[in-house]
């Protein structure tokens, strides 16, 4: 995923960091368990909005996958 981002948005996006973090949305959210997500810096914002709009076009593909 990271070597996607870097290649396909490599003029928009200042860096990429792994951070650890909860996920509240799940049911035992309360057990501490962290997972890894990737926190995307921008140079701008409208530059970060034309990445969401595309990401989140490729987000609702796979949800709609997955419950098929």
């Amino acid at each position: 995923m990271i070597f996607y981002l870097n290649k396909t948005y490599e003029q928009v996006i200042s860096h990429i960091d792994y951070v650890d973090k909860e996920d509240l949305d799940l049911v035992n959210h309360l057990s501490g368990k962290q997972q890894k997500y990737l926190k995307l810096s921008f140079k701008n914002i409208q530059d970060f909005m034309n990445v969401r709009g595309d990401m989140q076009i490729i987000v609702q593909r796979n949800q709609k996958n997955r419950e098929t």
